[in-house]
């Protein structure tokens, strides 16, 4: 038995705009003391563990393969998140092994960790959801948090790597000081970085 990961939640038949078919959404929780979550209740709410449970791979795939007939029918799978979802990786690659070809993962990831463990998921994971937390710091250097050129780097890398249907951005609105002109001004950057599927948060969330 693989490592076990912890899992905050699993949610059956999730839909979103991105993805065409029926999948569960498997929420990876990661300790996120001292982050600085500003307002974002949908971020805050991960601090509290108490209803994380530990998963092999395996026992993941037992849980979640009544539905397999949903997935290969109409192109959908599991939808991994929560977090840096990158860092489990080799959950995920044993998750692969464990559910075959014929179901689609999907990887929502914040980009923002060392290239290497996304290079290991290339193979992989199907899709890739990127998440741009504020969309402020693709066009305002001076907004409070890191520079995002180390994310933009990555994600032009990635998308020449895997390709452009492979790849979506989700930008999350800022609750403090965005602006529809900044918006734009962050999607005319992502489609010069190659990326063509944007969304705003609300377009992505579960039906």
């Amino acid at each position: 038995m693989g490592k076990k990961a912890p899992i905050e939640s699993i949610v059956r038949h999730y839909r979103t705009t991105v993805l065409g078919g029926i999948s569960t959404l498997v929420e990876f929780n990661q300790n996120l003391e001292g982050y600085n979550f500003r307002d974002y209740s949908i971020f805050k709410r991960k601090l509290d563990r108490t209803q994380v449970r530990e998963y092999s791979a395996m026992e993941l795939y037992d849980k979640v393969k009544g539905d397999k007939f949903f997935y290969i029918s109409t192109g959908g799978g599991v939808v991994f998140s929560g977090g840096n979802t990158c860092l489990y990786g080799d959950f995920i690659k044993e998750f692969r092994c464990v559910c075959g070809e014929s179901w689609y993962l999907t990887l929502e990831t914040s980009l923002n960790l060392d290239l290497d463990t996304i290079k290991d998921l290339v193979d992989v994971v199907d899709n890739f959801i990127v998440d741009v937390e504020d969309v402020n710091h693709l066009v305002d250097k001076s907004c409070e948090g890191k520079d995002s050129q180390n994310v933009l780097d990555d994600l032009k890398w990635l998308v020449s790597t895997v390709g452009k249907k492979r790849v979506s951005v989700r930008m999350m609105k800022s609750l403090d000081f965005d602006s529809a002109n900044k918006i734009d001004a962050g999607k005319s950057i992502l489609k010069e970085l190659g990326v063509e599927r944007v969304y705003d948060y609300e377009n992505l969330r579960a039906s």
